[in-house]
């Protein structure tokens, strides 16, 4: 059932696994896949990250708008498909470090804007 309505979904979206290789569904832990085991493990490390860049701005500003389409559509347009100059060659990072960076940039943060007490 839920393999169905993923892959509907990204029918529906006119996407190809090949280009989105996770997806969340609503009451369901997320679902990632790659070209092999590390891809897919590695892609579940990507899903948490920005999971976390998208729940921590929202902490410090409820308000915080969502981007705009164009430039969603901009980042993902410059790494896949045709034309793709973005990426290419990349480092992957593991979670630890992406952890480490996100912990530094709240750091940052004066007292009464941290998204959680000390």
């Amino acid at each position: 059932m839920t393999g169905h309505q993923i892959t509907e979904t990204l029918r529906n979206r006119d996407l190809s696994y090949l280009d989105v290789e996770m997806i969340l569904v609503g009451n369901h832990a997320p679902f990632t896949w790659g070209k092999d085991v590390y891809k897919a493990v590695h892609n579940s490390a990507v899903c948490e990250a920005i999971a976390k860049m998208a729940f921590i701005p929202l902490q410090i500003d409820p308000e915080t708008k969502r981007m705009k389409s164009s430039l969603i559509d901009k980042h993902f347009a410059r790494k896949h498909g045709q034309g793709s100059y973005y990426g290419q060659g990349i480092k992957l990072v593991s979670q630890k470090e992406v952890n480490f960076k996100l912990e530094r940039q709240v750091e940052k943060l004066p007292q009464s804007r941290k998204p959680y007490p000390e």
